[in-house]
């Protein structure tokens, strides 16, 4: 972003150049005018006695300049003309370049700041990436921690229900076996009433017959 503000404004500054030198007659012309005017408007001073100078300050008496002509004046008022217009170009666009410095400069601001924000933004979102990995992480390990609780705690269940189905087997085997030790000792119960019953009436029958 820097670099495409700084390139702009290296731009302008090649833009301003390039119109200076298209300027650069009416400013010379203008320059030159100022010259004269202020060479004329010097008053005449009265030359002091004759005094002796030096021989390196010596000059020679020069020849009196002609009267400026009409011509010349015409002349020199469009030239002063024509360099108030360069001049008056010239500000106009001075003035522009100042007020796009001004807005390169908040904008450079403007930039500098939003890539503040940015950076802070940054790092608080790689802070938060950071803590969301050591939460997933944790988490991770946490869900680990409970598969193998609950694989712990189905192989319990398994054994638990194996030891279950073994005791009702052997709980079954013993009530088929009461049932047969019931039923013997029905059966003898039954066999000693029978024969019991049998001597008791073999007895009473051997009583009757001695009576006799």
């Amino acid at each position: 972003m820097a670099t495409d503000w700084l390139s702009q404004y290296n731009s302008n500054l090649d833009i301003r150049d390039h119109r200076e030198s298209l300027h650069k007659p009416y400013i010379q012309a203008y320059t030159s005018l100022a010259d004269r005017t202020s060479t004329s408007s010097l008053p005449a001073t009265p030359s002091p006695g004759p005094t002796t100078l030096p021989s390196h300050l010596t000059r020679h008496p020069s020849s009196p300049k002609p009267d400026s002509s009409p011509a010349d004046l015409t002349t020199l008022r469009h030239q002063l003309a024509t360099a108030n217009t360069a001049r008056t170009t010239l500000t106009t666009q001075l003035t522009s370049l100042r007020q796009q410095l001004t807005s390169l400069q908040t904008s450079h601001t403007s930039l500098q700041t939003a890539h503040s924000s940015l950076q802070s933004t940054h790092s608080l979102l790689l802070r938060r990436s950071k803590d969301l990995d050591h939460e997933l992480r944790e988490k991770s390990k946490l869900i680990l921690s409970v598969q193998d609780e609950m694989l712990a705690l189905e192989l319990a269940l398994n054994v638990a229900e194996e030891k279950t189905r073994m005791a009702e087997e052997k709980v079954r085997g013993m009530e088929r076996e009461v049932r047969e030790v019931r039923g013997e000792n029905e059966s003898l119960v039954k066999r000693w009433v029978e024969r019991v019953g049998w001597e008791s009436r073999e007895a009473g029958m051997g009583d009757g017959r001695g009576g006799t």
